[in-house]
C-alpha cells in the first residue's frame, strides 16, 4: 500500500525542495545586487547584463516550476488521500469508480505538464508549433 505512494511523495518533495532552492538563489542574487548598487560611487549605473539575464531566467524558471508543483499537488492529492485513507480509517472502502477516477487524474498530471511547459515557455511554443507543422505536411498522415 504504501509502496504506491513512494513515487509521488519523493517526486513531490524534489519539485517542492527544487522551487525553494531556486527562490532562495534568486532572492540572494537580487540582494547582492543591491549591495552592490548601493557600494558603488555611482547610483545610476545599471547592472551587468549578464546579471540581468541570469535573475530573469531564474524568475522565468521559478514560474514554470512554481505552476508544475501547483498542478502536480493538486492531481496527486486525491490518489494519495484514496489511498491512504483504507490505513487510518479501516472502515473506509472506495467504490472502484472512485478508484480509476484518482489514477487517472494522477495520471493527467504529465499532459498537465506540457501545457504548462508550452504557455511559460515562448521558445517552446515555437518548437511545438514547428514539430506540428512538420508532421501536418509529412507524408504519413495521407
Amino acid at each position: 500500500m504504501f509502496i504506491g505512494l513512494y513515487i509521488p511523495a519523493l517526486s513531490g518533495a524534489v519539485l517542492l525542495f527544487t522551487g525553494l532552492r531556486i527562490r532562495a538563489a534568486t532572492l540572494r542574487r537580487r540582494v547582492d545586487l543591491q549591495i552592490a548598487l548601493q557600494a558603488s560611487p555611482s547610483s545610476c549605473q545599471r547592472p551587468p547584463a549578464r546579471q540581468t539575464n541570469a535573475a530573469t531566467n531564474n524568475q522565468k524558471t521559478l514560474t514554470i516550476l512554481t505552476f508544475t508543483i501547483v498542478a502536480y499537488f493538486v492531481l496527486w492529492c486525491p490518489y494519495v488521500v484514496v489511498s491512504l485513507a483504507p490505513c487510518f480509517v479501516s472502515s473506509f472502502k472506495t467504490a472502484s469508480t472512485v478508484e480509476f477516477a484518482v489514477a487517472w487524474l494522477a495520471n493527467v498530471n504529465s499532459a498537465v505538464n506540457v501545457l504548462i511547459y508550452s504557455s511559460t515557455n515562448a521558445q517552446y511554443r515555437r518548437h511545438c508549433a514547428l514539430l506540428a507543422t512538420r508532421l501536418l505536411r509529412s507524408d504519413s498522415f495521407v
